[in-house]
């Protein structure tokens, strides 16, 4: 079998760190018109989808958003960030008898920094994400990337774990099952709306389920 996961709101709670440079990019390009407590909402998604089809700004504005986003995020972000209950416990059983990999819209070398700073990038036979210039960012992209590294020809045996609609469209997009979780920053709706596979509450279930899976 081979599992990918997602990132932010699956492996780790990146979410102090992604506030933190939303509310620096908001700043630095004078705007105001938000809510706090809905950035939690544009957490997984490429930015530049966030930026432009949720929050209607244009190509040249999101441009710069992401550039101070990013400013911020390489300076403090990727270390604010915190460990999910159960979440390395079940990596180190999963790993034993499946290949294990990291498919992020976050920009790859940011995504590897954050994994070795949590000690976290050894229970993976690769890491990948988006290109810093966005090329690759979107989910589905991200997937056949990966898969492409791993060598994978066939896809029956290939989940894709993660917490948002991304994640889940991403999978169908390349013909791959999905298994959305709960303990991140979408919710069961998200995941039921967008016809999950499989969902699980906590670390535990997925380690239960992947039992059943082999």
């Amino acid at each position: 079998m081979v599992y990918l996961f997602d990132l932010d709101g699956t492996l780790l709670d990146t979410k102090e760190g992604i506030i933190n440079g939303f509310l620096y990019g908001f700043e630095k390009i004078g705007y105001k018109d938000y809510n706090i407590d809905n950035i939690k909402n544009f957490i997984g998604p490429p930015l530049e989808d966030t930026f432009i089809n949720k929050l209607g700004f244009s190509k040249n504005l999101s441009d710069k958003t992401i550039e101070y986003f990013r400013q911020y995020y390489k300076a403090k972000g990727k270390y604010e960030n915190t460990f999910y209950d159960g979440v390395c416990d079940a990596l180190e059983y999963i790993r034993r008898d499946n290949i294990v990999a990291v498919a992020t819209s976050k920009p790859e070398k940011q995504s590897i920094e954050i994994l070795k700073n949590r000690k976290m990038d050894g229970y993976f036979n690769f890491i990948g994400g988006a290109t810093e210039n966005a090329e690759r960012s979107k989910k589905h992209d991200v997937i056949e990337y990966v898969l492409k590294k791993l060598e994978i020809s066939s896809r029956e045996k290939v989940y894709m774990i993660g917490d948002r609609y991304s994640d889940i469209n991403g999978a169908k997009q390349s013909d791959i099952k999905s298994i959305g979780v709960t303990w991140g920053y979408g919710s069961r709706k998200e995941l039921l709306d967008c016809k999950a596979d499989y969902i699980v509450d906590n670390a535990k279930e997925l380690n239960e389920l992947i039992q059943k899976i082999k």
